[in-house]
């Protein structure tokens, strides 16, 4: 249970861009749900969430604040699956509605060249979604440009 909440707290930390202090930064390196042990040389200033129910966590981190200001794209799943919820966290969060959003219901028809263009520090996906991601080029692609994907589950 207590690494159940370790590991939670060390996802909503990168979720919520706590580990973008520049002047103070060290590299870390974590291991994620699946057991990817993954090294940060640089502060995590760029995420992109491959689902979009991640969501309900990145807001609850900083509601004061904007939460959402290092998410620079995510998967449209809050939207469709729960549009009363979106809408309330647009109307508190309205950045909210710019970052740009891509389908993330099928992981094979997710723009492996658009993700890359958009330069993240690192991919956030569910844990559900890694045996179809495994089957996909995702990981080779964004190894090769040192673009981790770590895999939280909000389920336990």
């Amino acid at each position: 249970m207590k690494k159940i909440f370790l590991l939670l707290s060390l996802a909503i930390s990168v979720l919520s861009g706590r580990c973008i202090a520049q002047a103070n930064f060290n590299a870390f390196h974590i291991q994620d749900i699946a057991k990817q042990n993954i090294q940060f040389k640089q502060p995590i200033k760029r995420v992109i969430l491959g689902n979009g129910n991640l969501a309900y966590a990145v807001a609850v981190i900083n509601p004061k604040q904007q939460p959402f200001q290092s998410i620079i794209a995510w998967g449209d799943g809050f939207k469709v699956s729960d549009y009363t919820g979106y809408q309330a966290y647009r109307q508190r969060f309205p950045d909210l509605e710019k970052v740009p959003t891509f389908k993330d219901t099928d992981v094979s028809a997710v723009n492996l060249e658009k993700i890359i263009s958009l330069r993240p520090d690192v991919v956030i996906f569910n844990l559900s979604s890694k045996s179809a991601i495994d089957g996909s080029n995702f990981p080779k692609s964004l190894a090769k440009l040192n673009i981790p994907i770590v895999y939280v589950d909000f389920s336990l």
